[in-house]
């Protein structure tokens, strides 16, 4: 095992669990479901950031011979090999029919963006007025016949 695989298994991480409840099961339990995964992270130091709870929508596809099921996510906060831990226990759980956990990469907010087409942009302060040329239509068409060629 590698010095980045043994980080990876003790640094605190933030993953997020989005789970399929199968929907013979009353709404009320559908949130008692995962239950024994949060039970397991607070039993060794991890957290839990959010929960969405459990709703009843319609699949994309059948899965496990059901058209729709109670979709929830939870959010947490812990090491890579609780992060594993929790894969199986998910696994394991029968009402549960389909899984997945990932982990969330906090990342830095998305830099602007310049289109192909577009000047640079300048940012303008707060309270200034740019002041935009006013052309008449006459002086519109010639502009955009040049740039078209018939000009």
């Amino acid at each position: 095992m590698s010095e980045g695989e043994v980080r990876d298994q003790t640094e605190r991480r933030l993953y997020e669990a989005a789970y399929l409840v199968d929907p013979g099961i009353a709404e009320g339990k559908a949130r008692e479901a995962v239950l024994p995964l949060k039970d397991a992270l607070v039993r060794v130091g991890g957290s839990v950031m959010a929960e969405e709870v459990p709703t009843l929508r319609n699949l994309a596809y059948s899965i496990k011979k059901h058209s729709n099921a109670y979709f929830g996510c939870l959010r947490f906060e812990t090491d890579g090999a609780t992060a594993l831990r929790a894969k199986q226990i998910l696994a394991m759980i029968p009402e549960i029919i389909r899984f997945l956990v990932v982990r969330v990469e906090v990342s830095a907010p998305p830099r602007p963006t310049r289109s192909s087409h577009s000047a640079v942009s300048v940012p303008v302060p707060m309270g200034e007025r740019v002041e935009k040329p006013v052309l008449s239509e006459e002086e519109l068409d010639r502009r955009i016949e040049e740039m078209v060629g018939k000009g």
